[in-house]
C-alpha cells in the first residue's frame, strides 16, 4: 500500500494529494513499527522463528530498522521504564535513580524543553 500510494502521488501530483499521501504513508510506517514492537514481545506468532521472521522481514525492514537491535534496547527499557532512552545505551546503569534524574531535568530544563512543565508545576503548587 505504501508503494502504491507513493506511485499514485508521483503520477498524479497535486499538493493536496501530496499531503494526504504523506499522512497515509506516515500512518502505515507507524503501524509497521507497532507490529514490530508486538513481534519483539513474541505476540505475532507462538512459534518464535515465525514471529521473528515476520517481525524482521515484514515489519522492521520496510522501515529500515533491525528488529534485533531494537529488541535489545526495548527489552532493556522494560527493566528500567522510568529512564529515558539515551540512558539505556550507557553501561553505567546499575539501577534507576528517579530523584537524581528529576534533578538532572530541573538543572537542564531549558535545554531539554522541560522548562514549561516544571514552571507550570511550580505555579500550580503556589496556588
Amino acid at each position: 500500500m505504501i508503494l502504491i500510494a507513493a506511485f499514485l502521488c508521483e503520477t498524479y501530483f497535486h499538493w493536496s494529494i501530496y499531503i494526504i499521501t504523506v499522512v497515509f504513508i506516515g500512518a502505515r510506517y507507524l503501524a509497521l513499527g507497532l507490529l514490530m514492537h508486538e513481534s519483539v514481545h513474541g505476540l505475532i506468532s507462538k512459534n518464535k522463528r515465525i514471529n521473528d521472521l515476520v517481525g524482521e522481514v515484514f515489519c522492521a525492514w520496510p522501515v529500515i530498522v533491525s528488529m534485533k537491535s531494537y529488541k535489545v534496547k526495548h527489552l532493556k527499557h522494560h527493566q528500567y521504564p522510568s529512564l529515558p532512552a539515551y540512558y539505556l545505551g550507557s553501561a553505567i546503569i546499575e539501577k534507576p535513580n528517579a530523584p537524581r534524574f528529576i534533578e538532572y531535568l530541573k538543572r537542564y530544563k531549558s535545554l531539554s524543553g522541560m522548562n514549561f512543565v516544571f514552571n507550570t508545576k511550580d505555579k500550580l503548587n503556589k496556588h
